[in-house]
């Protein structure tokens, strides 16, 4: 059911039918200013919580109060939308709440706990300003991923044997594994990857074992057999690349990423606090092409005995403007970073005539998205090199279909436009403020920021198997952009990073470099890291590459051996094509050197 102050469908909830409430809880009124939900416990509540959220907002009420307890969710009453997803897949969603064009609203949860079955998504915001949600918990009664524990590996490693673990579903079909979620089935693996059964985290330097591709190609050969009722034995055609030791636990992840826990597009000002988050199919929060989103007191971590929370990335902030703010939140066993900010990379096909271009997304969980609109501030970049060598206006934007569109510009276009170059928009950037949060035990990196905006990063714990702060550049398959200009990374403790095979440093700032004797501009403006705390077993503290300024300075480093491994000595800086470096005052425990690094 869509909510939106303009439009209302009661006659969609009267065709969804009535459910029978085995009880029903009613929050307690306080004020006329604020409507109450009527939720049946036992039952599907979704008819109840879309009529609940209509009426107040027909009413003007602007704050909706859900009771305290535990309400179940099924598709029945749900609006369905096909939605278009950054950096996930694209389906028809089925919206438990759909709030359309929706101004001042606030849902507020008193420790409620909304349990999710099957395909559906539970909060989509589209063009709403000043909304908050806050005070409740989002989780599935079935997840969509399965875990397992390895209960024996033949002597080649070519043949593993696994015991499901409770609550998880699957289907054994034609030598073939289904995810057997409420109501639907999924066919093929996209990835088994595998944790420490005791430290309940990604085993050392363990790599993924992508069976199909994010776009569904085959990448490695294998047969299913069911042998008892919850173990299953993999016969692999091809090798693991990390063969998995038994004891330990695998999670064992689908092709599709798809039902975010929260999803929110075109939207201003978006409060979500005091929110858990324990499962979705794909991301947590994901937000696109909005302005200022706080994310506040909240958590994305697992439920119960469960190694995974998030499918994929905890947040995720694409062509966003304004500013992020995350502060005092818990990100841990989420399959991807805890927070990826980035912006768009347009293709440009070719040049049509003086002032127009035609241009495609070119990555597909990425076409859909409306990144490039009227008015918006653009700049053309070299494809290899990635230097901006043209600024201008859009006049106008004609989408042909999902991927391709012809952009008319303001002013001429240069001669040297070329297929391949990209397109950022430079007015859809933000502000990132992320502070005193806690991101450990996940897949991958910690927080990934790529947008041109003031970057800070304070008072926050990282234990992740990859870099802890990765900030990337170049076109790359994924085209996603931007570079910075200037990030600021003081009093965070760097808890063993590295532990994993993902990226090449504690912080990682990087470009991708065309080679060549060509000189080639810098990439990134300036980074500060200060006063931080670094515990490590990995030698790279710091990798950096094409930015302008770089000042590492009062930070105390130890080096230590993380449960055997390590330490790989001595604490090292590699920086190439950097300008203007300061290193000082930081203190090595032990008396160790930093050694540091720089090709020009």
């Amino acid at each position: 059911m869509t909510i939106s102050r303009r439009t209302f469908g009661l006659s969609a909830i009267c065709a969804a039918g009535s459910f029978a409430s085995v009880s029903t809880v009613r929050a307690t009124e306080q004020s006329s200013g604020i409507a109450t939900a009527d939720l049946p416990q036992g039952e599907n509540a979704t008819p109840a919580l879309v009529q609940s959220i209509e009426s107040a907002v027909a009413a003007g009420q602007p704050r909706l109060q859900l009771p305290e307890g535990e309400f179940h969710f099924w598709p029945e009453g749900t609006a369905q939308r096909f939605l278009h997803i950054s950096n996930n897949d694209d389906e028809v969603n089925n919206v438990v709440v759909l709030l359309d064009g929706v101004d001042n609203f606030h849902i507020e949860g008193q420790n409620t706990r909304l349990i999710f079955h099957g395909r559906v998504t539970p909060f989509v915001l589209l063009n709403c300003s000043d909304v908050q949600i806050t005070g409740v918990t989002i989780d599935w009664e079935v997840p969509f991923h399965c875990e397992a524990t390895v209960s024996k590996v033949s002597p080649d490693g070519k043949q593993v044997e696994l015991d499901f673990h409770e609550g998880f579903s699957f289907k054994v079909k034609d030598n073939e594994f289904y995810f057997a979620g409420e109501g639907f089935e999924a066919k093929g693996i996209k990835n088994i990857l595998e944790f420490d059964a005791d430290r309940r985290e990604t085993r050392y330097q363990v790599f993924d074992n992508y069976l199909y591709s994010r776009l569904g190609g085959v990448s490695r050969r294998y047969r299913v057999t069911q042998l008892d009722e919850r173990r299953v034995r993999f016969d692999m055609l091809d090798n693991f690349r990390s063969v998995p030791v038994a004891g330990n636990v695998v999670i064992v992840m689908p092709v599709k990423r798809l039902y975010p826990a929260i999803f929110v597009e075109d939207c201003r000002r978006v409060t979500v606090k005091g929110v858990t988050i324990n499962h979705s199919g794909c991301m947590g929060l994901i937000c696109q092409t909005s302005s200022t989103i706080s994310l506040i007191d909240s958590a994305v971590v697992p439920s119960g005995n469960r190694h995974v929370s998030t499918c994929v990335d905890a947040t995720h902030f694409v062509n966003c403007s304004g500013s992020i703010h995350i502060e005092n939140c818990d990100f841990s066993h989420h399959i991807d970073d805890a927070l990826n900010v980035h912006g768009i990379y347009v293709r440009i096909k070719s040049r049509l005539d003086n002032r127009r271009l035609a241009v495609e997304l070119s990555e597909p969980q990425q076409r859909g998205v409306r990144c490039v609109r009227a008015g918006d501030l653009i700049a053309l970049m070299d494809d290899e090199t990635v230097a901006k060598y043209f600024t201008g206006t859009v006049h106008g934007v004609d989408w042909e279909d999902e991927r391709d569109a012809v952009i008319t510009l303001d002013s001429d276009l240069p001669d040297t436009v070329q297929e391949g170059d990209v397109i950022d928009v430079l007015n859809r950037q933000s502000n990132v403020l992320f502070r005193n949060n806690r991101i450990s035990k996940n897949r991958a990196r910690g927080i990934l920021l790529k947008t041109l905006g003031e970057l800070i990063v304070e008072d926050n714990y990282f234990h992740t198997p990859g870099a802890a702060i990765f900030i990337p550049g170049g076109v790359t398959h994924w085209y996603e952009s931007s570079p910075t200009s200037y990030v600021l990374i003081r009093n965070n403790v760097f808890d063993h990073c590295k532990y994993g095979v993902w990226s090449d440093a504690v912080i990682a700032v990087i470009c991708r470099d065309p080679g060549g004797t060509d000189p080639v501009p810098p990439f990134h403006g300036t980074v500060v890291i200060t006063d931080n705390e670094f515990r490590s077993h990995f030698a790279n503290q710091l990798v950096c590459n094409r930015t302008e300024q770089v000042v590492f300075k009062r930070n105390r480093i130890e080096m230590n051996a993380y449960h055997g491994f390590g330490p790989d000595l001595p604490a090292t800086i590699k920086l190439e094509k950097v300008g203007r470096i300061s290193v000082s005052d930081n203190h090595l425990v032990g008396g160790q050197e930093l050694r540091i690094s720089n090709e020009r």
